[in-house]
């Protein structure tokens, strides 16, 4: 018999805490040049577009208070994404005529060019804690170093091997088990089978699989340098690997692990359910 008075308080809790931490109509944008005074408008316009629109911070914050009240810790990348889409141009080629219902009418004539071309945004991005690993002592992240549990298809790791973002992408890397569907745990892997999924119902080559995203201390020449590392955890196979200055120009981690109710000496927090 289930009362589900933890459900109850958590449900009570996030509606209390969500208008609190959150509430788009109190973001105000102060000018710091005197050419951002002139267009403090602007900015103000186009800045709640990407909070709105563009990032939809809202429901990441949301998520992430979930997450400090059941999980007692949430876990949040914030980083820069790079992609690329097929964009349809039309240009003006000239002027034709055309006789429509006894009358002569002139129209333009367009020419239809397709492009495939590179974006970049901002991403605010919430990750499940359970797929950020660290030592049990840590206190924060910025002083140890720390792994991110990532799942990639192999169309995806193709396609970053073709931009030259990693190496050794071959057919032997395709595992053909849906690997994180298939480690599912808890109510993750019973709301999974209720929408009826399961490991052989996806193909090969779409199959989620699991890699290791590691922000390790690592000697180059003699010197140790903060380092970002990406290898196949099930194929045991080396994809990447940079300093992390080339991803941060403060070397600084893209991931921020925050506690709800702070332990002392521990990075995870407590959670209502364990209270």
């Amino acid at each position: 018999f289930s009362t589900k008075v933890t459900t109850w308080v958590v449900d009570l809790l996030l509606a209390k805490l969500f208008p609190l931490v959150w509430n788009e109509n109190l973001i105000y944008w102060k000018g710091r040049e005197k050419t951002d005074v002139e267009n403090v408008e602007k900015v103000r316009k186009f800045m709640r577009w990407v909070i709105v629109e563009d990032l939809r911070l809202a429901d990441t914050i949301k998520q992430l208070l979930e997450d400090l009240l059941i999980d007692g810790t949430f876990a949040v990348k914030i980083h820069w994404q790079v992609f690329y889409k097929w964009v349809q141009r039309k240009f003006t080629e000239g002027l034709k005529e055309k006789i429509v219902e006894g009358v002569k009418r002139i129209f333009r004539t367009y020419r239809t060019k397709y492009e495939y071309k590179r974006f970049e945004k901002a991403v605010v991005e919430r990750v499940p804690i359970d797929d950020v690993l660290f030592p049990w002592y840590a206190t924060n992240l910025e002083d140890y170093e720390c792994i991110h549990r990532v799942y990639y298809t192999y169309n995806q790791l193709e396609e970053l091997q073709e931009r030259g973002y990693i190496i050794n992408v071959d057919e032997d890397l395709i595992t053909g088990i849906d690997e994180k569907r298939k480690n599912l745990k808890g109510g993750e892997k019973v709301k999974v089978e209720e929408e009826g999924f399961l490991p052989h119902d996806v193909k090969e080559r779409e199959a989620p699989t699991e890699c290791l995203e590691g922000y390790i201390t690592y000697k180059v020449n003699g010197r140790l340098v903060k380092s970002v590392f990406l290898i196949a955890k099930t194929a045991r196979r080396y994809l990447s690997g940079k300093p992390l200055v080339k991803v941060s120009r403060i070397e600084e981690k893209p991931i921020f692990v925050w506690p709800f109710m702070s332990r002392s000496g521990r990075l995870l927090g407590t959670s209502i359910a364990q209270l």
